[in-house]
């Protein structure tokens, strides 16, 4: 992508991917097990709960990192009304 306008179209598209495969793989499709990258076995639901818990990791790194340039992130922005 190459403006702002393109990323968000293709955030927008990979989500609605997501959305409809896990949608396609319902609830015991979202219990099955799968092979985990370090060779263990989990269920794709638990695999979904880490990549979101990863997500959230680095969300809160640009967060402190904004606060440490002196910026207020967008999420507390949004919160404050502003």
């Amino acid at each position: 992508p190459r403006s702002k306008t393109d990323l968000l179209s293709l955030l927008k598209s990979s989500h609605r991917t997501g959305v409809k495969q896990i949608c396609e793989a319902g609830e015991v499709g979202m219990l099955q097990h799968v092979r985990r990258f370090d060779g263990e076995r989990g269920t794709r639901l638990t695999w979904m709960h880490h990549g979101i818990a990863h997500e959230e990791y680095h969300r809160a790194q640009i967060a402190l990192y904004a606060r440490l340039l002196g910026r207020t992130p967008a999420l507390t922005r949004l919160i404050e009304g502003g």
